[in-house]
């Protein structure tokens, strides 16, 4: 963290002394980039460093106007996008028009198998299939895939807070439906989990960070609430 912050604050003088090296003066380009310009910079951000890093730093200082200089000369017009906009489509392609909603590709029927365990890595397309014939249950599917999270999350730690009894409510449920003929969609029944940084009420939300342990929130974030109406399952 300490090597990080003296990197971040190295940049942050770099920008810095650029500004201030000729402080009161008319600024050139050409204006000799100074170390008195580089402790400017230095109690501005409030860091301090050695004359010898000032040398070190006034070096690279000079090759970055050069860049600048180098940047200054482009035409660049207003309707260029900057250069973090990152667009994966080839130059000339045009996407194709909307057809209206996204819909479902059905997936090959495939029958139960012998071992549920062999679910394990299917499709959802295939899950979905299975749930909608009756084949199987949300609420099997819901064990097997519980049963896994127990026996491989202490060693791959897959999951942040295990909901068991929370999943398999909603998995009965979501057998009640199906059985009555109320199928909701291609995730009606199928488990799932949310990823943790995404707000589920009344459990922790994260984001990976022990400070935010006790974050509880109050409210379900959309993805967390667009998966519960359509029925898949956390």
């Amino acid at each position: 963290m300490k090597k990080l912050l003296g990197l971040l604050a190295m940049v942050g003088l770099s920008v810095l002394a650029v500004l201030l090296n000729g402080c009161g003066d008319e600024i050139s380009r050409d204006q000799p980039l100074t170390l008195d310009g580089i402790r400017a910079a230095e109690a501005v951000i409030g860091v301090g460093m050695t004359d010898d890093e000032r040398v070190l730093m006034q070096e690279d200082l000079v090759e970055q106007r050069e860049l600048y200089k180098a940047l200054h000369q482009l035409d660049l017009p207003n309707d260029v996008a900057p250069a973090l906009v990152f667009d994966p489509r080839p130059s000339g392609w045009t996407p194709p028009a909307e057809t209206g909603r996204s819909r479902w590709s059905a997936s090959p029927e495939r029958r139960r198998p012998d071992e549920l365990e062999a679910l394990a890595f299917a499709p959802v397309g295939e899950l979905s299939d299975l749930l909608r014939r009756r084949l199987v249950t949300s609420e099997e599917l819901t064990r097997l895939f519980l049963d896994r999270l127990k026996r491989f999350g202490p060693r791959l730690e897959c999951v942040v807070s295990l909901t068991e009894q929370r999943a398999l409510d909603a998995a009965r449920q979501a057998d009640r439906e199906i059985a009555a003929g109320r199928w909701r969609g291609p995730l009606h029944g199928v488990p799932m989990t949310i990823k943790e940084s995404f707000d589920v009420e009344g459990l922790p939300t994260t984001w990976g960070r022990p400070e935010l342990k006790d974050n509880l929130p109050a409210r379900n974030a959309l993805a967390a609430s667009e998966a519960e109406r359509a029925n898949a399952y956390i």
